[in-house]
């Protein structure tokens, strides 16, 4: 599927197609749906969509561990917050950021050393807004005076027309 803002392209999603005769195949972007996740962390845990919630297998196995690893309250808020910092990454590196972040913490939670989502969130959204500062440059306010100066100015001595 493509979608169109006039002739801009803004997204293009991959068909997908039920295994099963019958039934409804279905794709769910975690981006999409985050945001308000994060409110209630707790949803995650119930919801009948939580698999397709995950970006990749890492984020699959990452969920196994760390729902043995903490207390389940805990765990869905650490998971919505993984999953929250991966959907915030800039556009032209999300599937690198997403990626390196699944693979990284996957392994962190193997050796049972699974760091703080505070240490996390201030590793990777420090990078984040770093990368994202914009400069802007004041323009120059005298330029407005030339909006108040006539636009036609007439040589000395002809006389306007009425």
């Amino acid at each position: 599927m493509v979608g169109f803002v006039g002739q801009t392209q803004v997204f293009h999603f991959n068909r997908v197609y039920s295994d099963k005769r019958g039934c409804r195949a279905r794709r769910i972007d975690y981006r999409h749906v985050i945001h308000s996740l994060a409110s209630k962390p707790q949803a995650f845990r119930f919801s009948q969509y939580q698999n397709e919630l995950f970006p990749d297998d890492n984020y699959r196995q990452l969920w196994a561990l760390v729902d043995q690893q903490l207390e389940p309250r805990d765990a869905c808020k650490w998971m919505v917050g993984i999953l929250r910092i991966a959907a915030n990454a800039p556009d032209k590196y999300q599937k690198q950021h997403e990626q390196s972040l699944g693979e990284n913490l996957l392994q962190q939670a193997q050796d049972n050393q699974l760091p703080a989502l505070k240490k996390i969130q201030s590793l990777y959204l420090q990078k984040q807004s770093q990368e994202l500062t914009l400069a802007t440059i004041q323009h120059d306010i005298t330029i407005y005076d030339q909006l108040s100066q006539p636009l036609i100015s007439q040589p000395e001595g002809e006389k306007a027309c009425h």
